[in-house]
């Protein structure tokens, strides 16, 4: 019997095989990135949409998953100097603001050194000292999009001041939120080479 004829029988063997649907749980980072451009004198204060769509297309986690948990592991800054820059540091808080639930601060006071070229990005730096209740809040809309059960909009908040204050900042700060998004999901494999677990309320076998 020559090899395609084996090839043939093997892929028809495959396809007459019954598939089932089998539970397996997967991790997944998810990243959000904005950037706040500031050329001021004094304190500052600049709001920057995320939204629901933006998070869902990053995630592209199916309707029919469950979210069984989302963490917060990086909140991070990286600063690029534009010309006209004065200030060596900037003195920086964070906010997150929801129209259903109010304004929480992420980090508050939080010391950033302008160094680098001109125009040249710095490499994202993480931040210390995060606030309970701003992370948790953060937490809250990224479960609330995956879930599909919160429709709305919130804004990530910069605000602070040279230090010392009365230097102009000309500087683009990006702020980069790094999600761990653990879920699982019942998908359709073959029988033959079935993996993950079996399925709550499952049939099984779902025909070829």
């Amino acid at each position: 019997m020559s090899k395609r004829i084996l090839v043939i029988l093997s892929l028809l063997a495959i396809l007459n095989t019954s598939c089932e649907k089998r539970l397996f749980k997967f991790v997944l980072d998810l990243n959000e990135m904005k950037t706040f451009s500031i050329d001021h004198t004094g304190p500052f204060e600049i709001g920057r949409v995320v939204s629901r769509e933006d998070v869902l297309a990053a995630a592209d986690i199916s309707k029919e998953a469950n979210i069984t948990d989302v963490r917060i592991q990086t909140i991070a800054i990286s600063v690029t100097m534009r010309e006209g820059n004065q200030a060596d540091y900037l003195k920086l808080t964070a906010a997150v603001n929801d129209l259903g639930s109010g304004k929480e601060q992420i980090f508050k006071d939080y010391s950033v050194q302008l160094t680098g070229k001109l125009g040249i990005q710095n490499p994202f730096s993480p931040v210390s000292f995060l606030l309970d209740r701003g992370i948790n809040k953060i937490k809250s809309k990224i479960s609330g999009y995956l879930e599909r059960d919160d429709p709305f909009d919130y804004e990530l908040i910069l605000s602070g001041d040279s230090d010392p204050a009365g230097e102009r900042i000309a500087a683009d700060v990006r702020l980069k939120i790094v999600a761990v998004v653990e879920y699982e999901e019942c998908i359709d494999v073959l029988a033959v080479t079935a993996g993950g677990e079996e399925c709550p309320d499952s049939n099984n076998a779902v025909g070829p």
